[in-house]
């Protein structure tokens, strides 16, 4: 009777072991798809980042640009101003219309004063504003070495969760072929005419450590770990 019960309860330890094994194997490729997803994140972030960086280098050159513009209407000021000062030389042997060229040349030059000065304060906003560019493109490109880091981390770790994957997967198919053995050979010993007392009791005997070591290597993936030394029991 008791080699009877083992030969019947072998066919049903092997397929929930093999369940057991195969939900293992579903969580680690559950994890790997979100490392994946994760490192897709993270290149999408990358993207935007470089986009950011390449407008706010435009925004630069552009206020490189505008400095340039303002320098250029400054040296046309100063040549107003020298021309003007010019003019008040060649006309000052006429003393009727001194005064009143004098009047005008101080006017012009009130008024080219006023535009320098807007120039200059015209280009002391642009250089403001240059340098809160830089800083911002600063700021930006440490961000973008940051996600370039964060990135080059997750694809190390999905790497690492593969090859730990790979190697839970070769383990379970081990413990699946040693257990397959264990059912062949109380299969052989309860088919033996000779000594069928001594050999199913064996049989069982086992079956019974065979589970015991599926029990305890399911134990082992569950927590991640401890699978080579029981495989080698």
């Amino acid at each position: 009777a008791r080699a009877g019960g083992a030969g019947g309860e072998a066919p049903e330890g092997a397929p929930a072991a093999e369940d057991d094994l195969a939900k293992q194997a579903a969580k680690s490729e559950g994890a790997r798809a979100r490392l994946a997803a994760e490192l897709e994140a993270a290149k999408g972030e990358h993207a935007e980042v470089l986009a950011e960086v390449e407008l706010i280098a435009q925004h630069f050159e552009e206020g490189q640009e505008q400095v340039a513009s303002l320098q250029r209407q400054r040296d046309q000021q100063e040549e107003l101003c020298r021309q003007l000062v010019a003019d008040r030389a060649k006309h000052s042997h006429a003393a009727g219309a001194l005064k009143e060229e004098r009047t005008a040349i101080q006017d012009k030059l009130a008024a080219a004063e006023k535009l320098a000065e807007a120039a200059r304060e015209s280009m002391g906003q642009v250089e403001a504003h240059n340098a809160a560019m830089q800083a911002e493109l600063t700021r930006r490109s440490d961000e973008l070495r940051a996600l370039s880091a964060q990135l080059e981390r997750l694809r190390k770790e999905h790497a690492e969760l593969e090859q730990h994957a790979a190697a839970k997967l070769a383990k379970a198919e081990e413990a699946a072929a040693a257990q397959a053995r264990a059912v062949e050979e109380a299969s052989q010993a309860q088919a033996t005419a000779l000594d069928w007392r001594e050999r199913a009791e064996r049989a069982a005997d086992q079956l019974t450590e065979a589970r015991r070591r599926t029990q305890r290597l399911q134990e082992r993936l569950e927590t991640g770990g401890g699978g080579d030394s029981m495989l080698h029991e």
